[in-house]
């Protein structure tokens, strides 16, 4: 359906995500966590992670509705809306670093339990912004495609960081 296999991959089945080979090793273990979690069906306990690894999971964490259509997939994942409340409350539009609330992560592990058992897509999306630095999101995508043939995405962007290349 859509051309983008070396970006995209289990939109119809079960979600995975590729780790693009220009990512820094730092991201490793981000890409692994998430397929971990996919092929287990369990999420890892939150005593099983380290600080550092914490921090790297959700320096950012934001939570849009935007309108979905085939012709507009690059597209459809920068636009922001609003309606989130019920996912994130106060904590939508907010940087998970600076946030130092415990319920941050069970916020969290809930809007990827809601995406395992709606088995969704997962999209990453990767973009070269210039010659020295590389932007990755990492981004888990909800399309409930409703009777009238319109969708409705709930865009997660699990973390997005500038690094030198």
């Amino acid at each position: 359906m859509f051309d983008k296999t070396n970006i995209f991959e289990g939109l119809y089945g079960n979600p995975r995500i590729i780790c693009p080979s220009e990512a820094p090793s730092s991201f490793q273990k981000i890409y692994t966590y998430f397929n971990r979690y996919f092929d287990k069906d369990v999420l890892p306990k939150r005593k099983d992670l380290n600080p550092a690894d914490h921090k790297k999971l959700l320096p950012k964490m934001t939570l849009v509705n935007i309108k979905y259509t085939e012709d507009s997939l690059d597209d459809h994942i920068t636009y922001a809306g609003s309606d989130v409340d019920d996912f994130f409350g106060s904590y939508s539009f907010q940087n998970m670093s600076n946030i130092k609330d415990l319920d941050v992560y069970y916020r969290y592990k809930a809007v990827v339990s809601h995406l395992q058992k709606t088995r969704q897509p997962l999209f990453v999306k990767v973009e070269k912004l210039t010659r020295k630095y590389y932007f990755y999101s990492a981004t888990f995508a909800f399309l409930p495609f409703s009777e009238d043939g319109d969708s409705i995405s709930q865009i997660v962007s699990i973390f997005q960081k500038q690094v030198k290349s």
